[in-house]
């Protein structure tokens, strides 16, 4: 039957294989889909440019028609009260233009450019599917890309499905020097209005925050900064790795080598015109502020986790319509110029990072290669974002409901390719291991704190109060677009410690079971902490319990504990061990015996 093939094969022609590329490509970026795709592509591709800075324009048409050869200063805008500022819903934007400053395309990246899906070969670079720059192809038509002293247009041939490119140079002039910008420009194949301003300078805060290079990023409407976002990097510490947990993935494929934290600072610049349209998930406004020139310390990030306030309502007027129309002018004209003012605001997160080392066999490395066109690498950083309590409540005063999950958004494949799903499940693994290291620090540094706090109460409640936003924080909510992210995560979470054995239950070592966790007597861990039961509140003074106000604000995580088996009721056997400790008071003694609680320890 193979001589039969061959020789068939050899009476053959070839033929090319046709492809619909504006198919290909549309269904390639579907399964990319997702809010800010084109922007969270660019602003990663420009990370691995090494970029420090980037600017993103919206441009209406009447300004892109506008005389750009007279010099203009970006920030004196800010100040210029006296332009009626337009609506940011309705405003019809006609192109979307997104500049770096990281360094000039090389030959091989034009060429790569040209190639759908080819990824970049680099296994230090984030970028693996080849997808970042053909995202554009989801809202423009022809981007074009102009980065040292060179241009690429891209265009669809007569208007069909085969797509082209065109490449040149850019004239140089002695008046102007070289154009530090990598920039792209894409003329939108439907005009319409910007992002929603608020949601979107959140992202980008979000965004800048795992940026290994970049540094500020700043938002233009039609010339005007809307926004600029700022990081800085404090000096990192090494945690090293903590005793009683497991550096390694659940398969073995990937191990933490080194853990460290490093203090970030974020701070925002954002004109009061953003914050006037909040966010269309809460539809309240904020109150005005009397002076938005001056610096707000919680103002941007308080609303990364929170929502406004009430709006004010407008009472009935009982003026003439012409003196109620002239102050309706007046009171714009009043808010125009208080929207032109600038709101700054800072917060300060704690970066947890850890040094993974990836061991795969070589059929794996194969298939990693396959699938993502670039080689898996060999070591790579997972990093983690955690506010403590304490920079939480400064960048959220007016409002003191929990903490999101710091999870939420993550993007991880565990449905697809098996070997992807695979990788990133190991991943996931990093993640758990990474959060369980956090925490615990985190009630390492509470346990130290609450030693030396000499039964000071005030210090006492702040301390448990930090010990609830940790439970919070780490709580593994839902997560979208894959719902398992979370469930992997938290079993990560849980699981990273060494299971339990019957010699390590002989030599008195804990078990896995061990989790701490804040109770009345300080962090202790779980197995020998107890549910609070108002029975026995009177006499049970020494044992460990539970806060009322711990179970009440961490609810989903005291069931995840209680799920697991990690948490108990108070047993008869803690009675009988408290009562052996110290004798029974005559008020307790008379209290519980009132209730019928006359216990006699069997064992004398």
């Amino acid at each position: 039957m193979a001589n039969v093939r061959d020789a068939l094969w050899a009476s053959g022609q070839d033929e090319s294989v046709e492809v619909n590329q504006r198919a290909l490509i549309d269904k390639v970026l579907a399964r990319y889909s997702g809010e800010f795709t084109v922007f969270r592509e660019l602003l990663q591709n420009s990370d691995d440019a090494s970029a420090k800075a980037a600017e993103i324009r919206f441009e209406t048409q009447p300004h892109l028609s506008q005389d750009k050869t007279a010099p203009q200063d970006d920030t004196l805008l800010l100040k210029d009260s006296s332009d009626k500022l337009p609506d940011l819903k309705t405003s019809v934007v006609h192109q979307w233009t997104f500049k770096n400053d990281g360094m000039p395309f090389r030959d091989q990246d034009w060429t790569r450019l040209k190639k759908i899906a080819e990824g970049n070969p680099d296994e230090e670079k984030i970028g693996a599917f080849g997808v970042g720059f053909y995202s554009l192809f989801s809202v423009t038509e022809e981007p074009f890309v102009t980065s040292g002293g060179q241009w690429m247009g891209f265009h669809w041939k007569d208007k069909k499905d085969q797509l082209f490119a065109r490449r040149g140079s850019i004239p140089s002039t002695e008046s102007a020097g070289p154009d530090p910008w990598t920039t792209f420009t894409m003329p939108l194949r439907e005009p319409g209005p910007p992002p929603h301003p608020f949601d979107f300078i959140r992202f980008l805060t979000s965004s800048i925050t795992f940026m290994a290079h970049l540094t500020e990023v700043s938002v233009f409407f039609d010339g005007k900064r809307l926004a600029r976002i700022r990081k800085e990097r404090g000096v990192p510490r090494l945690l090293g790795l903590r005793k009683g947990l497991k550096a390694e993935t659940p398969k073995r494929l990937m191990r933490v080598t080194r853990v460290t934290v490093t203090p970030l600072s974020i701070k925002a610049e954002v004109m009061q015109w953003v914050y006037s349209y909040g966010s269309p998930r809460k539809r309240h406004l904020p109150a005005v502020v009397q002076d938005t020139r001056k610096a707000v310390s919680s103002g941007f990030f308080s609303t990364l986790f929170s929502t406004f306030g009430g709006t004010p309502q407008r009472q009935p007027s009982l003026m003439p319509e012409a003196q109620v129309q002239q102050l309706k002018e007046q009171n714009d004209e009043a808010e125009n110029g208080k929207l032109h003012g600038v709101i700054e605001s800072s917060v300060v997160l704690a970066v947890f990072s850890a040094a993974v080392d990836v061991v795969l066999d070589e059929r794996m490395k194969r298939e990693i290669l396959r699938a993502t066109k670039k080689s898996a690498p060999q070591k790579m950083e997972y990093q983690l974002i955690y506010t403590g309590k304490d920079e939480y409540d400064a960048s959220k005063k007016e409002d003191e409901h929990a903490a999101g999950s710091i999870f939420q958004g993550l993007r991880a494949d565990i449905e697809g390719d098996r070997n992807i799903r695979i990788w990133n499940e190991e991943l996931l693994g990093v993640g758990g291991y990474l959060a369980r290291t956090a925490y615990e620090q985190e009630m390492d540094d509470i346990s130290t704190l609450w030693s030396t706090s000499q039964d000071n109460l005030e210090i006492k409640t702040h301390l448990r109060s930090r010990a609830l936003h940790a439970l919070q924080f780490f709580t593994f909510h839902a997560s979208t677009p894959a719902p398992q992210v979370a469930t992997v995560l938290e079993e990560a979470f849980f699981s990273c410690v060494p299971e339990a054995t019957m010699f390590s239950a002989l030599i008195g070592a804990e078990q896995s079971s061990s989790f701490p966790i804040i109770s009345t007597t300080g962090i202790r861990s779980a197995s020998a902490v107890r549910l609070p039961n108002a029975i026995f509140a009177e006499f049970l003074k020494q044992l460990p319990v539970l806060p009322e106000d711990v179970i009440a604000g961490a609810s989903a995580m005291v069931g995840s504990l209680r799920g697991r088996g990690m948490i108990k009721e108070i047993t008869f056997e803690d009675v009988l061990q408290e009562l052996r400790a110290r004798p029974l008071s005559e008020a307790s003694f008379d209290s519980n015996a009132h209730r019928g609680l006359w216990l006699t320890d069997q064992t004398e």
